[in-house]
Order: C-alpha cells, then sequence, then structure tokens
C-alpha cells in the first residue's frame, strides 16, 4: 500500500503511546498534517482513496480518522488495497479496535 507523504512543514507531530489516542492509530501510526485550520489523518496514498478523518483538533481528528477505519473494516471490500493492508497487519481479533 502507498502511503500519502507531504513536506515536513505540514505533518504534525503526535505522541502515539498518548493514553487518549485509539488503539488503531497507535498501531497504524496514519500521516497527521495539518491543512488551513484542520487537522488532518490519512492511511493510504491520499484522503479519497485512504482512510482519512479530518477535524479541528488533533484528538478529534484522531478518533474522526478511528471511526471511519471501523467503517471500512465493517464493510470489508476485498478489492480495497487499504483495508487489505489493516487487515493483513491484524495479527489479534478484530475485537481489539471495533
Amino acid at each position: 500500500m502507498q502511503q500519502l507523504n507531504l513536506p515536513d512543514e505540514m505533518k504534525v507531530t503526535i505522541n502515539f503511546d498518548g493514553k487518549d489516542i485509539p488503539v488503531s492509530a497507535k498501531l497504524f501510526k496514519p500521516l497527521v498534517y495539518q491543512e488551513g485550520n484542520f487537522i488532518c489523518v490519512v492511511l493510504g496514498p491520499d484522503p479519497i482513496e485512504g482512510v482519512y478523518g479530518c477535524r479541528p483538533t488533533a484528538e478529534e481528528a484522531l478518533k474522526d480518522w478511528d471511526r471511519h477505519l471501523k467503517d471500512r473494516i465493517n464493510n470489508l471490500n476485498k478489492d480495497d488495497e487499504v483495508t487489505q493492508f489493516v487487515m493483513d497487519k491484524l495479527s489479534g481479533p478484530l475485537d481489539e479496535i471495533k
């Protein structure tokens, strides 16, 4: 799976070990970046094909991203490269991130 990469000045540093970080974000460490007044999170090649969340704060954006990831897993499409990457990386039961 191709991961979006952006210039360093757009990237937001996140402590993925923080207590309020969703388990899924700790596991996948998606790209977190600033776009205007919003913090955006993406796992995948871009916001359209990837799993994407965007909100005014990093905490809200990560929770939004986590909701979208769960939706993708629950609506599994075998032709979806990003979801397949997620499923391949999961070694335990899906309940851990659902």
